[in-house]
């Protein structure tokens, strides 16, 4: 009787293969090389000039430099602030800032200039051309100017307006990215906008932080004092020169002569919230 064939064996099965190798690991961005850690853009229109604009750049730069200082001082951020003039080629104008903004990624920025010019339902800051013609463009276009994904500027720290009523357009350039905002609620007096912005940079530069920087400088405001009179006239006293409100309101200390003036009311904006100077003690 005829053997069935034995069947051969079926064949192993495949190794399993190989798992795909795992993809590379993302590397984060290389940091933002930083050309200046302040860039002061300054703006003094023909049409409305602005007396202390050069003189307040210049103090922000002396003070960083440690040109005022009594004796020499290690500054870290001697030569690494920078002003942008509107007498260049280029003038002050928007464009002329955006580029430089996207040139020199500067990590703060500092606006002198005018910040109430009516431009329909908006208050805004008044740009100059090379010649000092006024030029003027609105919130949304100022603020995307700081945009991270426009500019490129995804490590700027801080924007700071040194101009009048700008509290709507500062809220606007927070809301862009850019985590610090330090603007005017009000009308603001010319000098003591110069002597806060110098008082508020020297502490930044000595790391301060931007809140405690902004109180500080807001006390540096309640110090200054000129020669004045108390007690109806009858002593004379050095006598605060600065009172911090609003200029359409009256004098809170009345006991001396003459009565302080009003340096207008700074704010500072950030993600805690909005920060107002803080009350001197009663």
């Amino acid at each position: 009787e005829e053997q069935p064939q034995q069947q051969p064996a079926p064949p192993p099965p495949p190794p399993p293969a190989e798992p795909p190798p795992p993809p590379p690991a993302q590397l984060p961005p290389p940091p933002v090389h930083h050309t200046f850690e302040l860039l002061i853009f300054s703006c003094s229109p023909n049409a409305s000039p602005l007396d202390q604009a050069s003189r307040e750049a210049m103090s922000i730069i002396e003070n960083l430099n440690g040109q005022n200082d009594a004796a020499p001082t290690d500054r870290p951020w001697a030569g690494r602030a920078h002003i942008y003039s509107q007498s260049g080629r280029y003038g002050g104008t928007p464009q002329a800032l955006s580029n430089f903004l996207l040139q020199k990624r500067p990590r703060r920025f500092h606006f002198i200039g005018h910040g109430d010019a009516q431009l329909g339902q908006e208050r805004v800051l008044g740009f100059t051309s090379p010649t000092g013609g006024l030029q003027l463009i609105n919130h949304a276009a100022i603020a995307g100017m700081f945009m991270p994904p426009i500019a490129g500027l995804d490590a700027l720290r801080l924007v700071s307006l040194d101009a009048c009523n700008t509290e709507e357009l500062g809220n606007a350039i927070h809301q862009a990215g850019v985590p610090f905002v330090v603007c005017w609620r009000t009308q603001l007096e010319d000098t003591a906008g110069r002597i806060f912005g110098a008082a508020f940079y020297d502490l930044l530069s000595q790391e301060f932080s931007e809140r405690n920087a902004f109180d500080r400088a807001t006390l540096a405001l309640r110090q200054i004092t000129r020669p004045g009179t108390i007690n109806n006239g009858q002593l004379t006293a050095e006598v605060p020169r600065y009172e911090l409100r609003d200029p359409a309101l009256p004098a809170i200390a009345t006991g001396q002569h003459p009565l302080p003036d009003a340096a207008g009311v700074p704010i500072l904006i950030c993600a805690e919230g909005v920060f107002l100077p803080r009350p001197p003690p009663p």
